[in-house]
């Protein structure tokens, strides 16, 4: 990483041990804005892996810090939530700075489109709900596209993306490890780390035991688990998916150094039990296999019937992943269910609601975990993060939210590179349904920087080759 982002990441998290011990988190998350911004002008060439490095670093460690230095000052404010949401301001601020230099595609487009329509929500709905709701939300709706349009930007060639998904895989052994190592732990060594503190922050406090978000039920029997230094044990689970699915792929090269990472990041996304981690894993792989023996046995005699094959058959397998997730949910439903009853309640009285008000919802804010219930916790989106959105925003905001995930994937899996990798931002989409943390930051973070690399280098590609034509 170059020294100078290092430094400047080094005086965030000083500006951030300053806000939490002398309770200053306000000015201090304004000082990580005037510093995000200054990282900007330092790296104002486009193919800066070191920016991305440090962005991805933060979303791991971020709650690590806070938890830490909050425990150790003695600082129990619910204003520490404005410092938890210091990778988020980065995340803005150099979208900001790409969109200013680069050439609006159909995809920014549809990103101003999201962003105009949340903000007319807000406004809309400006005595209802909560301010911390609303800000969530619009967190959880546009940062897909924040992260996408950096990977855009800042690793657009192979090269690059190979080097990001490195540090990652790297990065997911260690935190892997960690997450072994911290299972046997009791809870008040959690204490000792802050992680009362981080969820006072979020909103959510926690009793002193693992209890709630930290244990699962398997197979009808109750687990206790935990999230690495990230201490949220989905959001763990959701990060170690692209380094775990990138992993897979490099087994083929019988590299010893490759399994070794894969077999320990696996325990890793094994052990946080995050069962819609393991949904997205195991989908990806059985398309992959579904893909390659369709390829396979197909019958293609020219150029131009291959051509034409390409959209039917990624619909065919769009279409193979919705019954896989409906069959297994189904089967999850009757022979598991436990916390899983939630999630599928949830989408049925959700969905009832939304008829009511199925254009433009019932505002941002006004559902889901963080929102004001007007229905109740379960039948305003809670646990499902695409019938919340639906719910709050309403059908046609949905359509051109998940068209932008959809041409994302569609366009990067005809590169026939990694199509497990590619194939993602599809499957996040669609299983979504079931997981309201699939459109938080540390969830889809590093899924859709890469989505964003893969879908430059094809832009580039396609100008380069234009380029080429014309001479």
């Amino acid at each position: 990483m170059r020294k100078d982002i290092v430094l400047i990441g080094f005086l965030i998290y000083v500006a951030q041990l300053l806000g939490i011990v002398f309770h200053l988190e306000i000015p201090s998350l304004l000082i990580v804005l005037l510093l995000a911004v200054t990282m900007c002008f330092i790296c104002r060439k486009n193919n800066e892996t070191s920016l991305v490095k440090f962005l991805i670093f933060q979303i791991a460690f971020q709650n690590f810090f806070i938890g830490l230095v909050a425990h150790a000052s003695g600082n129990t404010s619910s204003n520490l939530s404005f410092l938890t949401q210091s990778p988020t301001v980065l995340c803005y601020i150099l979208t900001i700075y790409v969109f200013l230099k680069k050439k609006v595609d159909i995809i920014d487009k549809l990103g101003i489109m999201v962003i105009i329509l949340m903000l007319f929500s807000i406004i809309m709905n400006m005595n209802n709900g909560t301010l911390i709701g609303k800000l969530n939300y619009f967190r959880n709706y546009s940062i897909f596209y924040c992260f996408f349009t950096i990977g855009r930007y800042y690793c657009s060639n192979k090269t690059l993306r190979e080097e990001i998904l490195d540090f990652t895989e790297k990065y997911a052994v260690i935190l892997s490890l960690i997450g072994i190592i911290f299972m046997f732990f009791p809870f008040d060594f959690f204490e000792m780390l802050g992680i009362k503190e981080i969820y006072i922050a979020k909103g959510s406090p926690i009793q002193g035991s693992f209890t709630g978000r930290f244990t699962t039920t398997l197979y009808k029997s109750e687990i206790n688990r935990i999230g690495s230094i990230m201490f949220e044990p989905i959001n763990f689970g959701y990060f170690l998916i692209l380094p775990f699915l990138s992993l897979y792929y490099k087994l083929k090269s019988k590299s010893m150094s490759s399994s070794m990472k894969f077999i320990i990041v696996t325990i890793g996304l094994v052990t946080s039990f995050a069962k819609g981690a393991y949904m997205i894993c195991i989908f990806s792989i059985i398309i992959d296999v579904m893909r390659k023996l369709f390829m396979k046995f197909r019958i293609n005699d020219t150029k131009l019937k291959k051509k034409k094959m390409k959209l039917p058959r990624y619909i065919f397998l769009l279409a193979i992943l919705i019954v896989l997730v409906t069959v297994f949910s189904l089967w999850y439903y009757k022979n598991v269910g436990a916390a899983a009853n939630n999630h599928f309640y949830a989408i049925e009285q959700t969905f009832k609601n939304t008829l009511r008000k199925p254009i433009l919802g019932y505002g941002l804010g006004m559902g889901g975990n963080y929102g004001a219930q007007e229905d109740g916790w379960l039948s305003t989106g809670a646990e499902s993060g695409m019938m919340g959105l639906i719910y709050q925003l309403g059908y046609p905001f949905f359509i051109i939210f998940a068209s932008m995930f959809l041409m994302i994937g569609l366009k990067n899996i005809k590169r026939h590179e990694n199509f497990l990798i590619a194939f993602l931002p599809i499957i996040f989409l669609v299983v979504s349904i079931f997981q309201e943390n699939t459109f938080t930051p540390q969830c889809l973070g590093i899924t859709f920087i890469i989505a964003g690399s893969i879908y430059g280098i094809s832009a580039l590609k396609k100008e380069n080759n234009s380029i080429m034509h014309r001479r």
